[in-house]
């Protein structure tokens, strides 16, 4: 193994972006009518989901602790992702339900642990595992449709667990990256689409559990609050891709967030019946698979920079 590989975490929950982008990808095409390509991108985000569980095995990193909670929230956020994909696929709600029981507890856990510290300079991955419950409350949702009013109730406590703090966080590091407190080099700048998580996973949930008037109107106040924010990440995020700087798990920080806009947006149009946002809605999946391949792209180069290194060293 090259020194460049060593530079990098092994595979396990650090790489759990990996398997949040891939697996909402696929759940996107579902809602396209793509099949064979949600089909071929579940199978990858099944890949990855052994590879990682397979990679922890092994060796063993990262340990959950306080200071790994971005990391684990990832990686079961990616769970609840994958089940999601695989139900929207192939129409059985018993892969979301597994999903769900496998991931939502544990988003319960360490969105608890994030809160108790947060630690070192402002980042947007501190919210993170805030945004996690968010993920499982529209989970929860979907779920109350077949398995009854529990899951309604479960879903609700989480979008207040995640709206309530998840918020005023990435409020607080909004306002001290624009006072250059915020470490936005490199590949840390993918991290700045991370808040548009929760703003597109609240506005998907809020429309599953609640749908009605109330629902469409929050749903396009947070797609206008997510334009600038869009744009601000925009504007972090592609100079260093022209740059193609050093790869590392922080790249697949731009592919889920997009991806949750796109799905709150088209559920407000089911909901409303507006054909234009759906439209819209169902166009950003087009940004998410560009980010997604910058992503796959990056990371061919990467094991080919680490592949010419090991030759260069024999």
């Amino acid at each position: 193994m090259t020194e460049k590989f060593r530079q990098l975490p092994p595979p396990g929950p650090a790489w759990g972006g990996s398997l949040m982008g891939t697996s909402i990808v696929s759940r996107l095409l579902v809602e396209k009518d793509l099949l064979v390509g949600a089909g071929i991108f579940a199978a990858l985000a099944s890949v990855i989901f052994i590879a990682l569980v397979v990679g922890f095995a092994r060796y063993r990193h990262p340990q959950f602790r306080r200071t790994t909670m971005a990391e684990w929230s990832m990686f079961f956020i990616g769970i609840l992702a994958l089940g999601a994909a695989l139900s929207g696929l192939t129409g059985s709600g018993v892969y979301r339900l597994i999903g769900f029981w496998i991931g939502a507890p544990v988003t319960v856990v360490t969105w608890a642990i994030q809160l108790t510290r947060f630690d070192g300079n402002p980042r947007f991955t501190w919210g993170l595992p805030l945004v996690g419950p968010s993920i499982s409350a529209s989970v929860a949702g979907w779920l109350a449709r077949d398995y009854g009013n529990m899951y309604h109730t479960m879903g609700t406590v989480f979008f207040v667990m995640s709206i309530l703090t998840a918020v005023p966080v990435f409020i607080g590091v909004y306002w001290a990256a624009f006072h250059g407190k915020v470490d936005l080099s490199g590949a840390n700048s993918a991290t700045a689409w991370v808040p548009l998580g929760v703003i597109g996973q609240s506005t998907t949930a809020m429309q599953i559990l609640y749908p009605g008037k109330f629902s469409v109107y929050y749903g396009y106040v947070a797609l206008i609050i997510a334009i600038p924010l869009a744009l601000f990440a925009m504007r972090t995020f592609y100079p260093n891709v022209a740059r193609w700087v050093d790869y590392s798990p922080s790249w697949w920080a731009s592919t889920f967030p997009p991806g949750t806009v796109s799905m709150g947006g088209h559920q407000v149009a089911l909901v409303n019946g507006s054909h234009w946002l759906d439209v819209v809605a169902l166009t950003i999946p087009l940004l998410l698979l560009a980010h997604w391949t910058l992503c796959s792209t990056r990371f061919i180069g990467w094991v080919l920079e680490g592949r010419r290194g090991s030759v260069t060293l024999q």
